[in-house]
């Protein structure tokens, strides 16, 4: 719609505008009071100036153009000035009686764009007139002097081809005096016309991370900065463009700051070479443009361990449970990246999380607390290093356990720094432990180790005081049938291979000896041999409390050091060792006529493990409780 023409001055013309399944609406066009408005007036003629803004395809107004404060590179927008004479019809009217004829308006308007000579400038600049010229239409090249708005000055001048009529009257003279002269109809006028100087502020640099296939491992967020703030754009899109070509366009908001997400996913040829451009009004022919981004695609991964990896406590030829030995690497791939240049940190974290019904939850392990510098809390589990990171060599980190022992979720976070960005990769896998299955000589040397645990200084006379030497082994046998590492049911993840768990009624006790009260510490839990001195010093305390005990309720009587003195005690402290029954404190009561008797007829597990010590005495294995006693080699 260019200029709608009313026939009557200082009219009101009401515009409805409708639409088929839409609801129509009223706006009121106003024409001026202008023209022969008594009926007497000469015609009057206006120049009228209009501007025009480029459009895009969707009819938006593009009414910006880039600023650059280098004017070699400051790009311009096209800018269009038109103007017009609005002219009114001319008729004859009698004047001075009937002795003149004396032109006047008609109160019906025509537009002459017709030009004897015409100009135009735009900011003082002289506008280029469009062909054919004598239209009233410019041109202009207009560049921005400023980020935010530019007022444009926009003049014109122009004397219209055909000249005007104009009567002079004097009614007072004698004949009356009545001249109509043709004079040439010259006019100028100005307009002010705006343009915004448009800047967008992007990333110098932006790094994608990829997987060896080539596809973005995360998102990767694009933030852009369109200045000044009230500008809007018509549209507004970030370019992906690969080797000079666009890819992929992502559309953002049109006014202000906003982020643009290239979602993880994409693929990316990492030996290509990749851009991204934040583009306003595009296809507008007065695109605004920000500076090309680099996006350097590369692929920073750890590939050892493997996903899925076994990664186990083994034991060593003479039996002791060793970390594993255990490398890690990474692959750093990218165009124009030199592995050998760069530098690569690495951090290691073990922890162990199981959790506990909730009747037993304050006997859970608890993993690790770590805050965002990597500085971990707790004691289920380790750290490595404790703070700070450790260079590897190369790609490569072989990881020193140093004197931490255990395993659990492990967690193995590599880092570099790629043009200036921090990358980093983290595996995550577990470390488990072996099964029997897994070692078939394991359980031999539990066996072993349980009659000759040169760990404890003294079980050779802990023996000697509840006399029998299989007393570890017993007690191991009931707690585990000599088990350490079983599938868990209340770890994470569930199922790993992880210590012993008790279950039911999933209480606490954790590995071969099923170490509950006092809690055991972490290596106590995870190292087989640990876990058997822990119960081993358990066991002395227990005699120290059997002792005690019988003491008290015999009145002082002691205890004789025979073999019959040497099985009371050993069974109170079986009882005190294993879980009791309520209501029974103690294994023996004392009765002053026949001396040391049962104090329940309950069934103890004290009970349990004097039956197994009698299949040991006899040999006897071939009950389906004693079949796992002996391991593959023993006669």
């Amino acid at each position: 719609m260019e200029v709608i023409l009313g026939g009557i001055p200082h009219g009101d013309y009401p515009i409805v505008a409708a639409s088929v399944g839409l609801s129509s609406t009223t706006f009121h066009l106003f024409t001026y009071p202008r023209g022969n408005c008594d009926g007497d007036t000469a015609p009057q003629h206006s120049l009228l100036l209009e501007y025009v803004y480029p459009t895009d395809l969707y009819g938006h107004n593009i009414n910006a153009v880039q600023y650059d404060p280098d004017p070699e590179k400051q790009t311009s927008i096209p800018l269009m000035g038109r103007m017009y004479f609005l002219r009114e019809g001319e008729t004859t009217k009698k004047d001075c009686g009937e002795a003149c004829d004396k032109i006047v308006g008609t109160h019906t308007y025509t537009v002459d764009n017709k030009f004897r000579s015409s100009s135009m400038t735009f900011g003082g600049k002289a506008g280029t007139e469009i062909e054919p010229k004598g239209r009233g239409f410019f041109t202009y090249d207009y560049k921005p002097e400023k980020i935010g708005l530019n007022d444009v000055e926009i003049h014109g001048s122009a004397t219209a081809t055909n000249n005007i009529q104009m009567t002079t009257v004097d009614c007072s003279r004698t004949p009356p005096l009545c001249e109509t002269d043709s004079i040439p109809l010259t006019a100028s006028g100005t307009i002010k016309m705006q343009v915004y100087g448009v800047n967008i502020q992007v990333p110098e640099k932006l790094l994608i991370l990829v997987d060896e296939s080539g596809f973005a491992v995360g998102d990767t967020p694009i933030q852009y900065t369109i200045e000044p703030s009230e500008y809007t754009a018509a549209t507004a899109y970030v370019a992906i463009i690969r080797d000079g070509s666009p890819m992929w366009y992502i559309p953002g908001k049109t006014k202000g700051t906003d982020t643009v997400t290239l979602a993880k996913g994409y693929w990316f040829d990492i030996n290509g070479t990749y851009k991204a451009q934040v583009v306003l009004n595009y296809g507008t022919g007065v695109e605004i443009k920000s500076a090309e981004i680099p996006l350097k695609v590369a692929c920073f991964k750890i590939v050892k361990p493997e996903k899925g990896q076994e990664i186990l406590i083994k034991n060593n030829e003479s039996g002791e449970p060793q970390m594993p030995s255990l490398t890690a690497e990474v692959t750093l791939q990218g165009k124009d990246i030199t592995p050998a240049n760069l530098e690569v940190y690495w951090k290691v974290k073990v922890e162990y999380i199981v959790n506990l019904p909730q009747k037993y939850a304050s006997r859970s392990r608890k993993g690790l607390d770590c805050d965002a510098q990597g500085v971990c809390k707790g004691t289920d589990g380790f750290p490595i290093p404790s703070k700070d990171w450790t260079k590897g060599t190369g790609l490569t980190y072989t990881i020193d356990w140093g004197d931490n022992f255990g395993g659990g979720i492990l967690e193995i976070t590599a880092k570099t720094t790629i043009d200036g960005v921090e990358v980093s990769d983290t595996y995550v896998g577990k470390i488990e432990g072996q099964e029997f299955k897994d070692d078939n000589k394991f359980k031999e040397k539990i066996c072993k180790y349980l009659e000759n645990p040169t760990g404890v200084p003294d079980y050779q006379t802990i023996l000697y005081v509840l006399g029998h030497s299989e007393v570890f082994r017993i007690i191991a046998y009931q707690e585990s049938k000599y088990k350490h590492f079983y599938p868990s049911k209340y770890g994470v993840p569930k199922d790993a291979i992880y210590p012993l768990e008790n279950d039911p009624p999933g209480d606490g006790g954790f590995g071969l000896m099923q170490l509950t009260n006092p809690a055991p510490q972490y290596k106590e839990i995870w190292n087989w041999q640990e876990n058997i001195h822990a119960g081993i010093r358990l066991i002395k305390e227990k005699i120290v409390i059997a002792k005690s005990l019988l003491k008290e309720i015999s009145g002082g009587q002691p205890l004789s050091t025979d073999d019959i003195g040497k099985s009371i005690l050993r069974m109170e402290t079986y009882y005190q060792y294993g879980p009791k029954v309520k209501g029974v404190k103690r294994y023996w009561i004392w009765d002053k006529k026949t001396g040391w008797v049962e104090s329940t007829d309950v069934w103890l597990y004290a009970d349990t493990l004097r039956a197994i010590e009698l299949n040991v005495n006899l040999e006897d294995f071939t009950s389906s409780t004693m079949r796992e006693w002996k391991y593959d080699s023993e006669q």
